[in-house]
């Protein structure tokens, strides 16, 4: 489940202090508290640009491995000091002009938008509701940007391989009792500190969603995956986004990050 970073979802996986971290040692069982909460903070700010990131990609959505519907889809994130901005919108197809946009707060739950142009005004997402599916996605809001490494307890698992990958191994539980995935497990790649797989479990223990990501390209010094995957195992659905174009540190304004100028045309 750790966050930074779809994609930009999976890069986003997690948002916590921008202070750096030490690297965990070996699997040590008297350290797997302490360790787990390190690699969770490293996912942030491992990956975290100095300025801004700006991508470009296509989301998919599938049925029964039946293809739905297919959305160009702009991603841009910005840094404001120890905290960042984060704004998606689609470009084409029904969802066309719908962009969502989260605010990080330092010390109170983030801020979340959705605009939609029939209505022509942003509304602010409900917390109880970040666990829920975007846009008929396999995302939820949270992945989309909005989880905090306080929201969860972390704890560190034996380490694994995930398709050829050296990775550490972090189960996070939701200190909220009414979580919709109160438990997860994250496969975090040893060398960029990325998600590379993490599966969602229900109430009932039972396993409901995955996200993988993948063919991860590094651009100045931001690790980015190209694919990421998330399956909604009970409902047999799955929405994948590639990455086409990745752009760091380009000087992006002010006004995408804006909650009162979300319906504004991007440059």
């Amino acid at each position: 489940m750790l966050q930074k970073s779809i994609l930009i979802f999976i890069m986003f996986f997690f948002i916590g202090a921008a202070t750096a971290q030490a690297s965990p040692g070996p699997f040590d069982p008297a350290e797997v508290e302490k360790d787990g909460r390190v690699i969770a903070e490293r996912v942030k700010t491992n990956n975290q640009p100095s300025q801004d990131l700006s991508m470009l990609g296509t989301m998919s959505l599938f049925s029964n491995d039946t293809l739905t519907d297919s959305r160009q889809v702009a991603i841009r994130q910005k840094t404001y000091g120890p905290v960042d901005r984060y704004a998606l919108r689609f470009l084409d197809s029904i969802k066309r002009g719908v962009t969502f946009l989260t605010i990080e707060n330092q010390e109170a739950d983030n801020d979340q938008y959705l605009y939609i142009p029939a209505l022509g005004r942003a509304r602010k997402v409900a917390v109880g509701d970040k666990q829920n599916a975007f846009e008929d996605t396999d995302f939820s809001y949270e992945d989309l940007a909005g989880r905090k490494v306080d929201d969860y307890r972390h704890k560190r698992l034996t380490d694994a391989d995930f398709t050829g990958r050296q990775c550490f191994r972090v189960e996070s539980v939701a200190k909220d009792v009414s979580a919709r995935y109160p438990r997860q497990i994250s496969w975090i790649d040893k060398e960029s500190y990325l998600p590379v797989q993490v599966r969602f479990f229900g109430r009932d223990g039972s396993l409901q969603r995955v996200i993988v990501a993948g063919e991860i390209q590094r651009i100045e010094d931001v690790h980015i995956p190209f694919r990421t995957v998330a399956r909604d195992l009970i409902a047999n659905h799955t929405t994948v986004i590639e990455i086409r174009e990745a752009r760091v540190n380009t000087g992006l304004d002010n006004s995408t990050f804006d909650k009162d100028r979300m319906g504004e045309a991007w440059r």
